[in-house]
């Protein structure tokens, strides 16, 4: 592709959109599709990448993004989450869209997407969720069972955080800069023991600060088949039971704890060894309140 994206073409206006993408040691070089889409747009690009061992991928990265409208920031240092603080706080837009390095655009869907975000004043937003394709273009999950908008916090709000992927999250960055909201850098991938649950907190959050999130049903990522918090296993059964137990109070939290672990059993995806360690990862939430 050529010139101007379809993704942006679309916007009469300024984009009111960051892209913000993470990687690691250079490793972005492998998604040539996400690097020819950056080079097409006309919106800003904020890109981190953690260095964390010698290697010639972190400068070619450098220097294969040394353009107009993206910056490009190294951190030595490892965490998702702390990677995505780095670049919302050098966003000036009122909107972020979050990418891993794994991931590419759909650009109609990102097309209609910032056109809708351009009428979006409302003053309660914590971001908006925004749909996910796989590789085939199937939608990741069935969308159309779940609530249009999470909003409180009540159980069921709670629990509806919970479904919620962050390549699926498009963050309102003004609002939540307001109410000093960040993600939790002792969760999230590349960190131990608890290599993920960070957008669920974020979430959770901003639910308590009185934002809100809405859903729109259009499909603005996508997403190779396979993915870290997908698959049911002990160490997601700690970063679940982690999460669970700074967002739910304890009755509800062991009621999770049974739950989840009997249903995991008798469907034959774990052992009873699952819901030990969903309740070591709560036992270390609580001993690790700090953010």
């Amino acid at each position: 592709m050529k010139g101007i994206s379809y993704f942006w073409r679309m916007t009469n206006e300024r984009t009111d959109v960051t892209v913000c993408i993470s990687t690691v040691n250079g490793n972005l070089l492998h998604n040539q599709r996400l690097l020819m889409q950056v080079d097409a747009l006309e919106a800003p690009v904020v890109v981190v990448n953690q260095v964390t061992e010698p290697s010639t991928a972190s400068d070619t990265l450098k220097s294969r993004l040394a353009q107009d409208g993206v910056l490009f920031f190294e951190d030595r240092s490892l965490g998702l989450s702390r990677s995505r603080n780095l670049a919302l706080s050098n966003v000036t837009t009122t909107w972020a869209l979050l990418c891993d390095d794994d991931v590419w655009l759909n650009e109609p869907g990102c097309a209609e997407m910032t056109q809708l975000l351009a009428h979006n004043n409302d003053p309660g937003s914590g971001g908006v969720l925004v749909q996910l394709e796989k590789k085939n273009h199937a939608l990741w999950r069935r969308y159309d069972v779940l609530p249009k908008e999470i909003r409180g916090t009540s159980v069921r709000a709670k629990l509806d955080i919970q479904k919620v992927n962050s390549m699926e999250l498009v963050l309102h960055v003004k609002n939540l800069r307001k109410h000093g909201l960040t993600f939790r850098e002792r969760w999230g991938l590349g960190t131990q023991p608890a290599p993920g649950g960070e957008e669920v907190l974020l979430m959770n959050d901003a639910l308590e600060r009185g934002l809100h999130f809405k859903r729109l049903p259009i499909s603005v990522r996508i997403h190779p088949d396979e993915s870290s918090g997908s698959s049911v296993n002990l160490t997601n059964a700690f970063v679940q039971g982690s999460t669970c137990a700074l967002i739910f109070p304890a009755w509800l939290y062991m009621g999770l704890a049974f739950w989840l672990s009997f249903k995991h059993v008798v469907r034959g995806k774990a052992s009873l060894r699952w819901g030990v360690t969903f309740v070591k990862g709560g036992r270390w939430a609580w001993q690790n309140r700090v953010r």
